[in-house]
């Protein structure tokens, strides 16, 4: 499968209060991307060390956030119309995650 451009997802807040809305924007060359990572309260973080192997991805996002700064460890398959994995916030055990392709 190709990593699309663009996705949207939902989590669980890590620290409760509901579901943190976001949006993923890759721009992919080859087998790397790079992109943008936007959620509620948070605002854009970049993505760094994308990289595409199969139908698996990997990702880091560095976002600075109420409680300070996060880095979050994505891994994740790329299916037709979603890319689904886990998100390592590093609190806690990773979560899971779905975004579905909105471009």
């Amino acid at each position: 499968m190709a990593l699309g451009k663009k996705y949207t997802n939902s989590v669980d807040n890590p620290m409760g209060g509901g579901k943190i809305e976001g949006v993923f924007t890759f721009d992919v060359t080859g087998d790397t991307f790079t992109g943008t990572a936007t959620a509620t309260g948070m605002g854009d973080a970049p993505i760094t060390e994308g990289k595409i192997s199969g139908d698996q991805i990997t990702f880091v996002i560095k976002a600075s956030s109420p409680m300070g700064d996060m880095t979050s460890k994505i891994q994740a398959t790329v299916h037709a119309d979603k890319i689904s994995g886990t998100m390592d916030m590093g609190m806690g055990p990773p979560m899971p995650f779905e975004a579905t392709l909105a471009e």
